[in-house]
């Protein structure tokens, strides 16, 4: 448009908090042309893992694209008595209405919690955004299809609250269970 301004550059970090997260090797470009915010490319680590994304918010319109990617985040990190090494991609566009936006999928290797078995999981992913929060739906199994669950995260940008439901079904109950060859199904 007419005597608009656009910004465009580069920038790095080594350290930058974004709420209580730390992201560490802080990489990416930016573009503001008045009507858009846009990190082209954006990348970081975080939690022992990388993440690289690009995206764009439309600063009026509050359309948002996203396309984002990582690979080895240690779960460790969030609970010591949680393991594993988790991998997402994800990508799609929408409002900030709240609405699903963005899909893709989510894997976890090695994940052990407590007293449980090693399992790996694996899961479809969906994102929805506002400009107050974030939600995170995952709809996944452990190990097989018969172990399935489903989880929904909301998660406020301006505070440390947060909100987890997870349920789930498990038909192998070797999984669970210290003694092998039980039979049924928990919910």
């Amino acid at each position: 448009t007419r005597n608009s301004i656009r910004v465009e550059g580069t920038f790095s970090s080594p350290l930058l908090r974004f709420g209580p997260q730390e992201l560490k090797t802080v990489k990416g470009n930016l573009i503001w042309d008045g009507e858009s915010i846009i990190f082209p490319e954006l990348s970081f680590d975080i939690r022992g893992g990388k993440v690289k994304t690009g995206w764009r918010l439309g600063v009026r319109s509050d359309d948002l694209e996203i396309e984002a990617a990582g690979e080895g985040i240690n779960l460790n990190t969030f609970r010591p008595d949680l393991n594993g090494e988790l991998s997402f991609a994800l990508k799609g566009q929408g409002k900030l209405d709240g609405k699903d936006m963005a899909a893709g999928w989510v894997r976890v290797r090695n994940l052990r919690a407590g007293p449980f078995p090693q399992v790996e999981e694996s899961g479809d992913l969906r994102l929805r955004v506002t400009r107050e929060r974030m939600g995170l739906a995952v709809r996944g199994s452990f190990s097989s299809d018969e172990n399935d669950f489903s989880v929904d995260a909301d998660i406020p940008f301006t505070s440390n609250n947060l909100s987890v439901d997870f349920k789930g079904g498990c038909s192998n109950l070797d999984l669970v269970f210290p003694w092998r060859g039980v039979k049924g199904r928990l919910i």
